[in-house]
């Protein structure tokens, strides 16, 4: 009655030469073998067995020359060490995860989210848990705000875990230091299709949460966002201010001076201003 593999993985068959099972599992398609007492089967740089548990982790990867190995846990990618200490990486530096935490992974922005009886918190980088561990998931979308999921969506909250987005969104992506990308389903026809916005760092938003498509470009310190919205295309700054007008059907997302087609083969330049100064 002892669980060697817990039920979440693809595939599992068992190899009567080596007496192992082998697995897949569905997280990034990783294979591997366990021992009949429910152990990875890995190897460290120079060829040499290592086991480890599967209590652990439930996927390892061989060890590298610096004695750390890929894991994937509930779903989520992190390292371990010889020792099976959990560990990750801040500027070059390794860092353990310190005693009563189930597992931690790799360092954002300055902070590193840690599980702790299936839910996760932030330490930073002198490993102080500075958000408790109340979360489905947490991790660093800046050196001051982070994205949370509850069940299938996506929010925004500062260090003091104050909302600044609600969980609303399928997806949320840092754009910059100030800008978030939302990503939220909406009703064309019979289907739902996904859709884009921007919001700034307080949670107001720059672009609406209607667009096809959103592509960030940054020129000399400057940042312009290249976005599809009804099957037209435009440029807006970082502020939402109209760069190009939503008139076109392709426009080079090599930045300044912006390279515009229309369907009739109208030509058009734009510089970073908005001014139109070649149009063929």
């Amino acid at each position: 009655g002892q669980c060697i593999l817990r039920c979440q993985y693809d595939t599992i068959e068992y190899d009567e030469n080596t007496q192992n099972y082998t697995f897949c599992i569905s997280c990034g398609k990783k294979t591997g073998v366990v021992s009949l007492d429910g152990f990875h089967i890995v190897k460290d740089a120079q060829g040499n067995i290592i086991k480890v548990s599967t209590d652990i982790v439930d996927w390892c990867s061989d060890f590298g020359e610096n004695n750390i190995a890929d894991v994937i846990k509930h779903g989520s990618l992190g390292h371990i060490n010889k020792f099976n200490q959990f560990v990750s990486f801040f500027e070059g530096k390794e860092l353990v995860m310190p005693s009563g935490y189930d597992f931690m992974r790799d360092f954002t922005c300055g902070y590193a989210p840690v599980l702790l009886g299936g839910k996760y918190g932030i330490v930073n980088t002198e490993l102080e848990l500075i958000i408790p561990c109340e979360y489905e998931y947490i991790e660093a979308l800046s050196d001051s705000l982070f994205k949370f999921r509850e069940g299938s969506r996506w929010g925004v909250t500062d260090i003091s875990r104050t909302i600044i987005v609600n969980a609303d969104y399928e997806t949320i992506v840092s754009e910059s230091e100030s800008l978030i990308k939302i990503g939220t389903y909406l009703p064309n026809g019979s289907l739902r299709e996904l859709r884009y916005g921007l919001l700034d760092c307080k949670g107001n938003i720059i672009i609406p949460a209607e667009c096809k498509s959103i592509t960030r470009i940054e020129e000399d310190n400057n940042i312009f966002f290249v976005v599809e919205k009804e099957w037209r295309k435009g440029v807006l700054d970082k502020n939402g201010n109209i760069i190009v007008p939503f008139i076109y059907d392709y426009i080079s997302e090599s930045g300044s001076p912006f390279y515009c087609v229309c369907r009739n083969k109208f030509h058009s330049f734009y510089k970073s201003n908005g001014e139109r100064y070649i149009c063929i």
